[in-house]
């Protein structure tokens, strides 16, 4: 996988922890990727704050990241599937 869709999926990682409305589909997004191309995306993303990305299984990742809320962390965390479609990478709640 290349940088230019490494840093398209970061973007939408991103927006996913920034708590985006959900957008729902009739039709698939895209086709399950294979569990190498996931498994690239893993590692802590560096932009405002860290976004830790684990691989999980198949193409399956956990992101999360921590947050300062009233003087304690608080742990943020998700589902994420990555579909491809095309040159398109997506990546979908879990």
């Amino acid at each position: 996988m290349n940088l230019a869709i490494r840093i398209v999926t970061l973007a939408t990682l991103l927006a996913g922890m920034s708590g985006c409305d959900t957008v729902t589909s009739l039709y698939p997004v895209g086709t399950p990727v294979p569990s190498s191309d996931a498994k690239q995306l893993e590692g802590v993303w560096l932009v405002d704050e860290p976004i830790y990305v684990r691989h999980v299984k198949d193409h399956e990742l956990r992101i999360g990241s921590l947050k300062w809320v009233d003087g304690h962390f608080q742990v943020d965390e998700g589902t994420v599937l990555v579909t491809q479609d095309d040159d398109a990478l997506s990546l979908l709640s879990g």
